[in-house]
């Protein structure tokens, strides 16, 4: 085993990301006195996440005596919490602002997004989605030309890459599958400009039907054959504001 022992705040969310060179049977993450289900067979990256209950914690790998595993990197970052079940939480990497949408309110908006300053959910299983997955947000003053969501490599479309949502040069918002990792097909709903205000965004795929709406308007729809590109292989995570 490798271990150390963190400096951590009570509450907050943490995720821990471990890149595996070469995998071996019987290695775990290990944080705050638990073991990861998931057993590190395979190369890449591997993660999982843990609210702090103490000002420090006990984090590593288990298993690796005499097993052969290499490890590239281990790094651990304070994360947003994943509000779904899965709680993988979503780290923070470089600056971003988060404020109350309104004086006064609890919900929070989160702004300030750069190459370089985004959130990213590493790799799992639970969004290798196949033939059938929805995305919705709100968002506001979304600049053209920028993504807000993307699964592939970091500022890379086009290669590896799974789905996007992106604004482009025109205002119109742009969901992107791609049953290969480079080829794209683009349902956009048309604008003229960025609206003004909070806008509610949605787009789905069922039964090879993608469907645009915007704040609960349908406003696209169009056929997608074929799974969406799975990242079992390439292992790249989901990158929010790249």
């Amino acid at each position: 085993s490798a271990m150390d022992t963190i400096t951590t705040v009570i509450g907050k969310t943490y995720t821990i990301s471990v890149i595996v060179d070469t995998a071996a049977s019987g290695s775990y993450i290990y944080a705050n006195g638990n073991y990861s289900s998931d057993n590190m067979t395979s190369a890449g990256e591997w993660c999982r996440s843990f609210i702090a209950t103490s000002t420090s914690t006990e984090v590593g790998v288990t298993g690796i005596t005499g097993n052969g595993l290499v490890i590239d990197s281990f790094s651990v970052r304070i994360a947003e919490a994943d509000r779904s079940y899965n709680e993988y939480g979503l780290q923070v990497f470089g600056l971003i602002d988060k404020d109350p949408v309104e004086t006064g309110a609890d919900l929070v908006a989160y702004s300030g997004f750069t190459s370089a300053r985004y959130l990213k959910q590493p790799y799992h299983s639970d969004l290798n989605f196949t033939d059938e997955m929805s995305v919705m947000c709100w968002v506001k003053n979304w600049d053209n030309g920028h993504d807000l969501l993307h699964r592939g490599p970091l500022n890379t479309r086009n290669q590896a890459t799974s789905f996007f949502l992106y604004c482009d040069g025109g205002y119109d918002i742009r969901f992107a599958l791609s049953p290969n990792g480079t080829t794209e097909y683009n349902y956009e709903i048309l604008l003229d400009d960025t609206p003004a205000g909070w806008q509610h965004v949605c787009f789905t795929l069922k039964s090879g039907i993608v469907t645009g709406y915007l704040n609960g308007i349908q406003r696209v729809s169009g056929t997608f054959s074929g799974n969406i590109f799975s990242q079992a292989t390439a292992q790249n995570g989901i990158y929010i504001g790249d």
